[in-house]
C-alpha cells in the first residue's frame, strides 16, 4: 500500500510471553467523512502482518495475527464526542505451546458540556 512504513511493534502487554517482534506490516484503512454540522465521523483499520515472538523463557516462537479498529465522531462544540477502540489478536504457538486471544475494548462518551458520560476499557487473555 502506498505511504505504508514498515515500524517495530512492541507487545507491552504480552512482554512476559513475548520477547522480540519482527517489524509488522499490514493494511492500514483510514477513512472520514464530515456532515452538514461540520461533525467529522472517522474510522481506522489496522491488520498488521509478519508479527513473531520469542519465549522468554522457553525459546518457543509465536506468531502474531489481528485487527485494530477505531471510530471516532469529533462535533463542534456544544455535541456529544465519541470513540470506540477494539482489538483482537491472537498469539499463536507452534509446535504445540499455546495460543492466546488478546483483546481490548476502549469507549470514551464526552456530553455538550464537555462532561464525560461514558469511560469504559476492558482487556482480556484467553487460552485456545
Amino acid at each position: 500500500m502506498p505511504g505504508q512504513a514498515s515500524r517495530p511493534l512492541w507487545v507491552s502487554a504480552l512482554a512476559f510471553l513475548v520477547v522480540a517482534c519482527t517489524d509488522a506490516t499490514g493494511p492500514a484503512l483510514e477513512r472520514s467523512t464530515t456532515d452538514a454540522h461540520g461533525a467529522v465521523h472517522s474510522q481506522k483499520h489496522f491488520q498488521p502482518m509478519g508479527i513473531e515472538g520469542l519465549g522468554m523463557e522457553t525459546g518457543a516462537m509465536w506468531r502474531g495475527t489481528g485487527v485494530t479498529r477505531t471510530t471516532w465522531n469529533e462535533v463542534p462544540s456544544g455535541a456529544t464526542n465519541v470513540e470506540t477502540f477494539v482489538m483482537n489478536y491472537k498469539i499463536i504457538g507452534t509446535a504445540g505451546h499455546p495460543s492466546l486471544m488478546w483483546h481490548v475494548t476502549a469507549h470514551l462518551t464526552i456530553d455538550a458540556n464537555g462532561e464525560v458520560r461514558a469511560d469504559v476499557f476492558t482487556e482480556s487473555l484467553e487460552c485456545f
